[in-house]
């Protein structure tokens, strides 16, 4: 990770950023909307707040590594130390290493006031050391101990770097890791209202210190070097949405026409029913579905803003088949509950869950995919998407649909200069999107079947 040039001097940003760490230890919360809600309650201004975010999130993309470092100075392992401690120091070697504009004794000294009195001794202590003969940590070994040293390097911790291993082969997991890349945030463009060129002109003259270049695949989308989407000019006019460029290419290689009629049976937060009722001209129905009620709300929201008026929203799980919609779709989406390997990079938290609590979700993937295809009429599109990179809920749950639903055809598609057979994996490291997967089927004409 490259050294940031901010200072970590400023008052509030370092106490904000340790609360919410804290927080996401005891309670496993969500950094990204930790810190949301912090930040628009702590008056921060708009530096601290960034500030803030890169501690946040810079802590927790390398706690393995800095974990590993800290196990060469502290008396005690660093998983047995109190929770404030633990975060205390993992703040401080952070800033230590990955910083080159604040002194160190003022790192350490705002560090070790973090904690309570008497604790602050051992912090200080731990720092001090390392301050001392920073080299005394030495990396594993990559010949003699590939994976080991992999975990160490990128922060990804080691049963999730043998998942991949094994999953990818050691060099992909290798690549993919390694590149540690930070995704731009990526808009979607509402073309109803304005052209990719006229947005991109816009926001280019009202937000001179940002980027924005037109995405390479999708069509439809524009990357951003960085800012709060509702800061963004054109959002309160509904220009645009937040929705990834594998989403995009997801949504788009479905081919979806005005007047159809589409059922998300997972959608929320949203963003995929958006953009088909966009692709569609607000022509037609897109029902979004989703398990938990109190979600929906958000995509009407956003139709709202959007001009959107062919979206419907209700609850329902996606386990179950509802008798009143078999055969009655043009098009139906699973984009169903995964293990989120895929965006590591967006959700740092994903990478320290245990890759042994997804063993369930193929099941569950299957059962999703399985219940919709009734929906589908002769004809129709059946589309299955994850945001995982793992094999077993991607290609293998595809397989074992087709196996008991060949009248289900893969159908090859293009989208932009992407050529798509049937399935298509995307990767950070190569289509520099989040990691994702989909899969595009077609149901053969034919009376009754399935």
């Amino acid at each position: 990770m490259p050294k940031t040039k901010q200072s970590f001097r400023r008052p509030g940003a370092g106490s904000v950023a340790f609360e919410i760490l804290l927080k996401g230890i005891r309670q496993g919360s969500y950094a990204n909307l930790a810190l949301d809600s912090a930040l628009s309650s702590s008056g921060l201004s708009e530096s601290d707040g960034a500030l803030c975010a890169r501690l946040v999130y810079g802590v927790i993309e390398t706690q393995v590594t800095l974990d590993y470092i800290l196990n060469a100075y502290s008396a005690n392992p660093v998983n047995t130390l109190d929770d404030d401690v633990r975060t205390a120091l993992r703040m401080g070697l952070y800033q230590l290493r990955e910083t080159d504009k604040i002194p160190a004794h003022a790192a350490l000294n705002e560090t070790v006031e973090l904690v309570p009195v008497r604790k602050r001794g051992y912090v200080n202590a731990v720092l001090r050391q390392y301050l001392r003969n920073p080299e005394k940590s030495v990396f594993p070994d990559p010949v003699t101990a590939p994976l080991e040293a992999l975990s160490v390097q990128t922060g990804i911790p080691l049963p999730l770097v043998t998942r991949f291993s094994d999953a990818l082969g050691f060099e992909t997991a290798s690549a993919l890791l390694s590149g540690q890349p930070h995704a731009p945030l990526t808009l979607r463009v509402n073309t109803l209202r304005t052209s990719r060129d006229d947005l991109i002109a816009l926001l280019r003259t009202n937000h001179p210190d940002l980027t924005f270049e037109p995405t390479p695949i999708s069509p439809a989308g524009i990357l951003c070097s960085g800012g709060h989407p509702a800061r963004l000019s054109g959002f309160s006019e509904g220009l645009f949405f937040v929705q990834d460029e594998s989403s995009q290419i997801c949504t788009c290689a479905a081919g979806l026409k005005p007047g159809m009629t589409v059922l998300d049976v997972c959608a929320c937060p949203g963003s995929k029913s958006l953009a088909f009722a966009i692709d569609m001209a607000d022509r037609g129905c897109v029902v979004a579905r989703d398990l938990h009620a109190n979600k929906l709300p958000l995509i009407q929201k956003s139709a709202a803003r959007l001009g959107l008026s062919c979206i419907r929203t209700s609850p329902f799980d996606a386990q179950n088949t509802d008798p009143d919609w078999v055969r009655k779709a043009d098009a139906v989406l699973c984009d169903v509950p995964c293990s989120g390997y895929g965006i590591l990079f967006k959700k740092p938290e994903i990478r320290h869950k245990d890759p042994a609590a997804a063993a369930d979700l193929p099941a569950l993937q299957l059962r999703i995919l399985e219940a919709s295809s009734a929906y589908v009429r002769s004809g129709g599109t059946l589309v299955y998407s994850t945001c995982t990179l793992l094999p077993e809920e991607n290609e293998s749950v595809i397989r074992a649909f087709l196996l008991h639903h060949p009248r289900f055809v893969l159908q090859d598609t293009s989208v932009g200069p992407l050529r798509i057979r049937g399935m298509q994996t995307l990767y950070p490291h190569i289509h520099h999107t989040d990691g994702f997967f989909f899969a595009v089927m077609k149901l053969e004409d034919s009376t009754n079947a399935i």
